[in-house]
């Protein structure tokens, strides 16, 4: 069976939450999941797993965790050309309207740049936000799940189900391909 991992930055209590969420309906597909903290992660071990979803915290486009900084800069190491790379971020898209989901962008530059499939792009539709570095296909997707706990809460639940969905058919249609 191809390992699976979620990653993300220790102490991130939304993130964390959320990508518990993403687990379990991952598991439902049938594909077990191990829970990591960037933290915790060895670099070398991320390269042997087959999907890598990525949790990205609610920042400004200038404030990145910590955690993420240091695996920014080691991801350049890494030959992800084997794995495919999943991103869901944290934001709120009233209070970030000027950089909705800006530390998702960069971080799908980075693992596109270490040579991933990138899979899970999600519609920008349904979202009111002035600009993002994370828009992707011609500006219609982010690069990832955008959820936004503070003005959307209600619609979390069925994103992550939508979403976790696309990424499971988004790896199934590459693998036949």
């Amino acid at each position: 069976m191809k390992t699976y991992g979620l990653l993300y930055a220790a102490g991130d209590a939304p993130s964390e939450r959320i990508g518990e969420k993403i687990c379990t309906a991952i598991w439902s597909y049938g594909h077990p999941v191990r829970i990591l903290t960037i933290a915790d992660a060895a670099l070398q071990d991320l390269a042997r797993l087959r999907l890598i979803v990525m949790g990205v915290p609610m920042t400004s486009s200038t404030d990145v965790h910590s955690d993420w900084c240091v695996l920014e800069q080691k991801l350049g190491s890494l030959d992800l050309s084997q794995s495919y790379v999943a991103l869901y971020g944290i934001g709120d898209q009233k209070a970030q309207s000027g950089c909705f989901m800006d530390t998702m962008g960069r971080l799908h530059q980075r693992a596109r740049a270490a040579g991933a499939t990138m899979v899970g792009y999600w519609p920008v539709r349904g979202y009111r936000f002035s600009a993002s570095n994370a828009l992707v296909a011609g500006k219609t997707c982010f690069a990832g799940l955008a959820i936004d706990e503070h003005n959307q809460s209600e619609l979390t639940a069925q994103r992550v189900s939508r979403w976790v969905r696309g990424v499971m058919r988004d790896i199934e249609s590459l693998e036949l391909a």
